[in-house]
């Protein structure tokens, strides 16, 4: 039994390793968004606008307007003070929606002018939201990484945005379900599974979670860079 029960450990870590392989592989070639982050001013394109206001009618267009003049009226803030504005910002004005309610579909990634201008979105697309805005405020990619996690609050898997004041600080967590920026030390209901960001991924080995489905979340993640890379000018 116990020749057994290795075997099937060996075969599920090779399983987890080969979609780990997987994921860097296309990960290496991920669309870069060529802008540069906090150096000019931030808008949306005119077609992006107009394609918000034709799918969620013209109350999105305020919507948009009004994170525009966010990003554009709130440069220079320190880092901690950044992270205090994203978070309240979004918590308060998107509510939590689950996918399959507000996008008829199991798993959705959106674009930050979609959680927006459809005024909902879930853990994924608050993170992806605060992560596009602080890099728009020139805060490193490197201090910066999007984490899905196992909630022991919630029960069932979660995601946040860490903040690293340095590469092996321990990181604040910005959260959709509250507006409290805590320290990871301080949420012992979270479990971090992986994490990535523009430009790497990381990965945290957990017995009995080798599928991850990561694969179909790093396609997620590269329509999201794709949609960003048209939607937003300089």
């Amino acid at each position: 039994m116990e020749h057994r029960h290795s075997v099937l450990e060996t075969a599920r870590l090779k399983r987890f390793t080969w979609c780990i392989a997987v994921f860097l592989l296309l990960f290496l070639v991920l669309p870069r968004i060529p802008i540069s982050w906090g150096q000019a001013k931030f808008a949306l394109s005119q077609s992006t606008i107009d394609d918000m206001v034709r799918r969620f009618g013209s109350r999105a267009r305020a919507q948009l307007q009004d994170w525009v003049s966010f990003v554009n009226n709130n440069r220079g803030l320190s880092d901690r003070d950044a992270l205090d504005a994203v978070n309240i910002f979004f918590n308060r004005r998107i509510r939590y929606v689950e996918d399959i309610i507000h996008w008829k579909k199991n798993d959705y990634w959106a674009t930050p002018q979609e959680t927006l201008a459809s005024r909902g979105g879930d853990c994924e697309d608050f993170a992806i939201a605060k992560y596009y805005t602080l890099r728009e405020w020139g805060i490193a990619d490197n201090k910066l990484r999007i984490v899905y996690v196992r909630s022991s609050r919630l029960r069932r898997p979660h995601m946040v945005l860490a903040y690293y004041p340095k590469p092996r600080s321990d990181p604040l967590i910005l959260d959709s379900i509250t507006s409290r920026i805590s320290r990871a030390s301080e949420r012992r209901d979270l479990t971090p599974v992986y994490s990535f960001n523009g430009s790497r991924l990381w990965t945290r080995y957990q017995r009995g979670q080798g599928q991850l489905g990561v694969t179909r979340r790093l396609r997620n993640w590269r329509y999201v860079t794709e949609k960003m890379r048209r939607a937003i000018i300089h």
